[in-house]
C-alpha cells in the first residue's frame, strides 16, 4: 500500500497491461487515480527514491522503461463515465452505435481552468492523444477511427494554476452495430421522352460505418449500368449522377448500401421512357391530338396518329369541294365550306345573267 497525497486515505497500486496505474482506496476500493505510462506495467515499487522524506512510486514497463510517480501536483477529476448523447442517454452505457465519435463526462475538479481528455483501446493502444477541451465536464470525441467489437476507455485529466492532475478514465465502452444503413435515392423526372437525360441523386449513412454502396439500372431483370460500385469504409457518401435511358421502356434504378456488419439496405425507383413525344398544344375542339403538335389546332378534329403539325394546326381538310387535301391550312367553322360557297357564286351568277 502507498499514500501520494498528504492526508490522503491509504492506496492500493496496480499495473495494467493498458498501461495505466491505478491507486484505489484501500477500505472500499474506489478509484482514487489513476496515470498512463504509455506501455503495460510490470512491477510497481513504493520508495522514497528522491530523498525528499515522501513517498513515491517506481514503476517497470514493458518498453524497458522505469517511471517515477511523484506527490500529485492537482486534484483529478472524479469518475468518468462514458455517455451517448445522440441517444438522450447522459449516464453510463457500455454499448454504443457510433462510426467516428464517443462522449464522455466527469465531476468538476475545484480550481481547473481546462480539461485534457484522450481515448485508447482497452489494451493501450492510443486512438487518441490528450488534447484541451476547455472548462467543461463533458465532451465528444470525433474523428475517431472506431471498430465494431472493439471497447474504447476515455481518460480524463484536470489542469489546474499548481499544474496537470493525474488521468482518470471510464470503464470502457463498445462499438456495436444494430441499425442497418440509411438511404435516399430521388430522380429529377421518372417519365421521360427519348433522348432525356435524368439526374439521380443518392445518399447513404450508418450509424457505425458503411463498406460498400452500389448503384445499378436494372431492365428485364438485368443490369445494364452500374454509374456506383465504391467501397466506402466511412461514415456516409453522397452523389448525383446524370445518366440517359438507351431507349424505350421500364428501367428499375437500385441502390444497395452494406455497413461493417453485414447489414444490408436496398431502395429503387422506377423510370419509364415513352415512344412518343408529347403534344405542344391541344384542340380547340373535344378531341385530343394523337401527333406530336408544335402548335393548337383551329377545328375540333384530331390530328392523325403520329403525324406532326405542319403550322398552327396540321388537320387535313377539303378546300373548293375537289375532295383534294393540302396539310397546313385551317378547316374553317361550318364543314364543307367549298362546297356550299361554289353553290353560291353559281346562284349569284344566274341572277346577274336574267337581269
Amino acid at each position: 500500500m502507498s499514500q501520494l497525497t498528504t492526508g490522503g486515505p491509504e492506496a492500493i497500486v496496480v499495473g495494467g497491461d493498458d498501461g495505466f496505474v491505478y491507486a484505489v482506496n484501500a477500505c472500499d476500493g474506489s478509484l482514487l487515480w489513476s496515470v498512463q505510462l504509455g506501455a503495460a506495467v510490470r512491477e510497481i515499487i513504493a520508495s522514497d527514491w528522491d530523498g525528499d522524506g515522501a513517498v513515491e512510486l517506481v514503476a517497470s514497463t514493458m518498453d524497458g522503461n522505469m517511471v517515477g510517480i511523484d506527490e500529485l501536483v492537482a486534484a483529478f477529476p472524479g469518475e468518468v463515465i462514458d455517455t451517448d448523447p445522440p441517444s438522450g442517454i447522459d449516464v453510463d452505457v457500455q454499448e454504443i452505435e457510433s462510426c467516428d465519435t464517443l462522449y464522455a463526462a466527469w465531476a468538476a475538479v475545484v480550481d481547473a481552468t481546462d480539461y485534457e481528455v484522450s481515448v485508447s483501446t482497452v489494451d493501450g493502444t492510443e486512438i487518441a492523444s490528450f488534447a484541451s477541451v476547455g472548462d467543461v465536464i463533458s465532451a465528444s470525441i470525433a474523428e475517431l477511427d472506431l471498430v465494431v467489437d472493439t471497447r474504447y476507455i476515455v481518460g480524463v485529466r484536470a489542469v489546474t494554476p499548481t499544474g496537470t492532475s493525474s488521468v482518470t478514465v471510464s470503464d470502457g465502452v463498445t462499438i456495436i452495430d444494430e441499425s442497418p444503413p440509411t438511404t435516399s435515392l430521388t430522380a429529377d423526372a421518372t417519365a421521360v421522352v427519348p433522348g432525356q437525360e435524368v439526374t439521380l441523386d443518392y445518399t447513404a449513412s450508418d450509424a457505425t460505418r458503411l463498406a460498400t454502396v452500389q448503384l445499378e439500372i436494372v431492365q428485364d431483370g438485368s443490369a445494364i449500368a452500374r454509374p456506383v460500385d465504391v467501397y466506402i469504409d466511412g461514415c456516409a457518401t453522397e452523389g448525383s449522377i446524370p445518366w440517359t435511358p438507351p431507349g424505350p421502356g421500364v428501367y428499375d434504378v437500385v441502390l444497395t448500401a452494406t455497413d461493417a456488419a453485414g447489414k444490408v439496405t436496398v431502395e429503387r425507383i422506377v423510370i419509364t421512357e415513352t415512344t412518343a413525344l408529347p403534344d405542344g398544344g391541344s384542340d380547340a375542339g373535344p378531341d385530343v391530338d394523337s401527333g406530336s403538335d408544335a402548335g393548337a389546332d383551329g377545328g375540333p378534329g384530331s390530328d392523325s396518329a403520329g403525324v406532326d403539325d405542319l403550322g398552327m394546326n396540321g388537320d387535313t381538310v377539303l378546300v373548293g369541294g375537289c375532295g383534294c387535301s393540302v396539310p397546313g391550312q385551317q378547316e374553317p367553322a361550318g364543314g364543307q365550306f367549298g362546297w356550299l360557297g361554289l353553290l353560291a357564286m353559281v346562284a349569284a351568277s344566274r341572277r346577274r345573267f336574267r337581269r
